[in-house]
């Protein structure tokens, strides 16, 4: 038998990891969107400027 302060842990756990699945579904949903790089393309561009980074003040682009 699992005592309360395990639950409480397994629970956290659980909404941590949801939170973090969700994370990843807008990730997945930006990447695979209209002109995104798609899961197999490059995360960066060929001068190694992250392409979250594109248009900032961090990129000469």
């Amino acid at each position: 038998m699992v005592g309360a302060h395990g639950k409480a842990q397994t629970v956290t756990m659980m909404d941590k990891r949801k939170a973090m699945e969700t994370e990843m579904d807008a990730i997945i949903a930006r990447l695979t969107g209209p002109g995104g790089p798609g899961l197999q393309g490059n995360l960066v561009d060929a001068q190694v400027c992250s392409l979250s980074l594109v248009g900032s003040k961090h990129c000469g682009f």
